[in-house]
């Protein structure tokens, strides 16, 4: 996986951190010294390699980042070799101290720049200025958000520019480590690794993961179908659930999966295909007298329990609903059940579950519905992909260490 270089100085580390952050929920693979690098071992033979490796540069730059030789001479210099060599290349300035200050300040010290003292201006690449008066007001978190839009943006045109004919984007959902992501090709890499730590509440989705979602989609948006999307999710599954809802069918957005355990690669039309109901089992569980309607998918779960955790949490701490939609495989729900599938009939099944959902009368009359999955990520994307047509769908993450569900993302169409 090619990675964008992160320059900073460490004495800007608390800020970056948080600008870190926002990188990574937009997608964003990011190459940086604290995460990549050995304690001690920063050496020009290092930054070499990853410069020459990388997808791109962002500098975040203050008057402490001029000061820094690392950033100021050596990590510059690299970039715009990179640069020189490739047009496409992108470099992405954030000015947080103002383009004057900075370039001023970078140029006094500058080794070289009394023979090249344009070479310290890097504010001829489209980049960002910090507003001085959000941040007094404590509003540099909109800043960041909006300086790693632009970094995103450099990132899909740098990848645009260099691909050949039958490329596809490929796109990584991560929320846990694992190897599943290192055996596939990646171009832009969703990391909410931090946000899972702990389930995350409905707060953190609704402020901080879907605008961030959104912003990927809107920025990937211009580069189909010249670049279809190939997605390899290895998160949890409502993260799976809201990636396949930002792009469901009313976007015109075709989808490929792949599986990232056994391989398999799934197809997600942009135009369902027939519905594959009778590879279902259905029932309709009673919860409640009265409420909203529920939907459960369970692929690997043993039904007994997974129906009765699902039946405790509503009718204990969860929101009154009447009753659950149950869906299961034919073949009874195992680890095995979706195994040997042609690319397009997960796909089928998707369309399936939901018509079947949206055929339900009682969904007219709910609020919500309430969604739960026991399953490969890849399948909840697709069925995800299908909600389109229905009332705002709540997904639930089951907290091994609660031992009952949380809600997590409102999947709401706009």
């Amino acid at each position: 996986m090619k990675r964008v270089f992160l320059s900073y100085s460490s004495k800007n580390a608390s800020e970056v951190e948080r600008f870190d952050r926002e990188l990574r929920r937009r997608g964003v693979p990011l190459w940086r010294d604290r995460d990549n690098l050995a304690a001690g071992r920063l050496t020009h033979k290092v930054i070499e390699k990853a410069s020459k490796e990388a997808a791109g540069f962002v500098f975040y730059l203050t008057r402490q980042a001029a000061e820094s030789r690392w950033v100021r001479e050596t990590e510059r210099a690299y970039a715009l070799e990179n640069q020189r060599q490739w047009s496409g290349f992108g470099i992405v300035p954030v000015f947080r101290d103002g383009i004057a200050e900075v370039t001023e300040h970078m140029k006094r010290l500058g080794e070289d720049a009394a023979s090249d003292p344009a070479a310290y201006d890097l504010s001829a690449f489209t980049g960002h200025v910090v507003d001085p008066a959000r941040v007094k007001s404590g509003r540099l978190g909109e800043e960041h958000r909006t300086a790693a839009r632009k970094v995103l943006a450099s990132l899909l045109s740098t990848i645009a520019d260099g691909a050949g004919r039958g490329s596809r984007l490929n796109v990584g959902l991560m929320t846990r480590e694992g190897p599943a992501l290192g055996k596939y090709p990646i171009d832009c890499l969703l990391d909410w690794t931090a946000d899972y730590a702990s389930p995350p509440t409905p707060g953190v989705c609704r402020e901080n993961l879907l605008p961030a979602l959104q912003a990927f989609r809107s920025e990937v948006q211009g580069y189909l179908p010249r670049l279809p999307l190939h997605v390899v999710p290895q998160c949890h599954l409502t993260m799976a659930l809201a990636f396949g809802f930002e792009f469901r069918r009313n976007t015109g957005i075709a989808l490929e999966v792949r599986e990232p355990h056994s391989g398999a690669i799934w197809l997600g039309p942009a135009a369902p295909l027939e519905p594959l109901a009778d590879a279902w089992s259905f029932t309709k569980l009673p919860v409640g007298e009265s409420g909203d309607v529920g939907l459960a998918v369970n692929i690997t779960r043993e039904a007994k329990q997974f129906q009765g955790e699902i039946k405790d949490y509503l009718r204990g701490a969860g929101p009154p609903v009447s009753r659950v939609l149950y869906f299961e495989p034919k073949v009874g729900p195992s680890i095995r059940a979706l195994s040997d599938l042609k690319p397009e009939v997960a796909h089928r099944m998707a369309v399936a579950v939901v018509e079947r959902l949206i055929k339900d009368p009682k969904v007219h009359e709910s609020n919500a519905v309430h969604l739960f999955y026991a399953g490969p990520p890849g399948l909840a994307i697709l069925i995800a992909q299908q909600l389109s047509n229905t009332r705002p769908v709540q997904t639930y993450e089951w907290s091994s260490g609660e031992r009952t569900y949380a809600p997590s993302f409102e999947l709401v169409s706009s």
